[in-house]
């Protein structure tokens, strides 16, 4: 029920804020922003990742504080549209966020985000390496996710 308030709250600032008119509008920029994505060290693992998605925080929302579940990923944000009063908050340090700047954060910590603004907060949200991994280590980690992660799965 959760995921489907949340979806039909995306659909319903989709269309409020007319994103999919104004995204024809600027599609050869996005596609050249978006190849130039492919050079970032994504966290790569077959049918669990790279996590890479347009966050939308739609007005007067509240995303709970909560912790990630490891530490072999950095989580990206790069701000796109960013009303007043959002922030996230990691630990004690509040984050307002500037469209443009980007910044990238431990999610194992203590984290959460508001918009307490009359407009959507628009973020990419990018799941990367922890840049202390070696590349062995990187790809330990994925074959462990890649073998287990099937026990995450209902059913």
């Amino acid at each position: 029920p959760v995921s489907c308030a949340a979806g039909l709250k995306n659909i319903e600032i989709l269309q409020r804020e007319d994103l999919l008119a104004n995204a024809a509008k600027v599609g050869a920029y996005f596609q050249t922003r978006m190849k130039a994505l492919e050079s970032l060290p994504l966290v790569r693992i077959a049918e669990h990742a790279p996590e890479i998605c347009f966050s939308v925080l739609g007005a007067g929302s509240h995303i709970l504080p909560h912790y990630g579940t490891s530490n072999i990923r950095s989580v990206v944000h790069l701000p796109l549209i960013v009303p007043e009063h959002c922030a996230l908050k990691v630990l004690d340090t509040e984050i307002p966020g500037k469209a443009g700047t980007c910044f990238a954060f431990d999610d194992t910590y203590l984290h959460e985000a508001w918009n307490r603004s009359t407009a959507p907060r628009v973020i990419l949200l990018m799941d990367t390496w922890n840049p202390h991994l070696t590349e062995i280590e990187k790809l330990a980690m994925a074959e462990v996710v890649a073998k287990t992660g099937h026990l995450n799965t209902p059913g």
